[in-house]
Formats: C-alpha cells, structure tokens, sequence
C-alpha cells in the first residue's frame, strides 16, 4: 500500500499530511489498519450475538487464568528484568497450565525460546530491550 503513490497522495489529503513525510504516512497507515481491525472485530462480535447454538462451555478457567497471568507478568518483568528472565517466566508459567506439565520440557523450550527471542528481537530487529537484569550487567 505505501509503495502506491496514488494511495499515498489519498492519504496525504485526507489526513493533511504532507506526501514527502514518510514517518507521519507510515504512521496513518498504522492506524488507518488498527481502525480496520477493530472495526472487523466489532463486526464479528455483533455477529455473535445473533448466532444460534449452544453455549460455550466454561468449565475451567484456571488454564486461561494461568496463561494470561504469565502474559501480563512477561510485559512487567521485561523492561525491569530483562528480556531473558521474563522470557524463561513466561514460558515456565504459562506451560504449568497444561494438565500434562513437565519440568525438564518446559525448562528446555524456555531456554531455547529465550535464546530465540534474543536472536530476533534484540539482535535481528535491535529493539532497546534490556537482555539481563541490570544487577547482573557489570557496568
């Protein structure tokens, strides 16, 4: 969409931002998308309300609980513990919600996912994240 100059120049005067500012066109675009989505998801929940069927069964929410606990635990702990340590957290929580937990399991999938956050985030997209804690970084 951005590489449309006709598309761009819509924008441009929809918005009032001028053609040649990349940052500020990118920027709309972002949200021109985020619009569409929310807009897509409001549709889909009205829909719902008018579908017919059985209920969804609710029985145990623990998992669910569990999950985006660990979640919401990974997006305070990145910035204060490092990218690293929440990661491992995140992984170790959120797979003790499966009924079939194993340590040796999630601690290896957490190490190796850690590694791989590491590699794609820090390294490959070079996001300012810290990677330790900073009690453990020598300065």
């Amino acid at each position: 969409m951005a590489a449309n100059p006709k598309f761009n120049d819509w924008l441009a005067n929809r918005s009032g931002i001028p053609a040649h500012d990349a940052k500020a066109l990118a920027a709309r675009h972002s949200r021109d998308g985020m619009e569409l989505l929310l807009a897509l998801a409001a549709i889909l929940i009205l829909r719902s309300f008018f579908l017919r069927g059985p209920a969804p069964a609710m029985r145990n929410l623990k998992p669910l609980v569990i999950v985006l606990g660990s979640v919401f635990l990974f997006g305070v702990a990145a910035p204060r513990l490092g990218i690293v340590p929440a990661t491992l957290l995140l992984i170790l929580i959120s797979s003790s919600a499966d009924r079939e937990f194993r340590w040796k399991e999630a601690v290896v999938s957490s190490l190796i996912l850690a590694a791989f956050t590491v590699g794609v985030f820090i390294y490959g997209l070079g996001l300012q994240l810290p990677i330790w804690p900073p009690f453990l970084v020598p300065r």
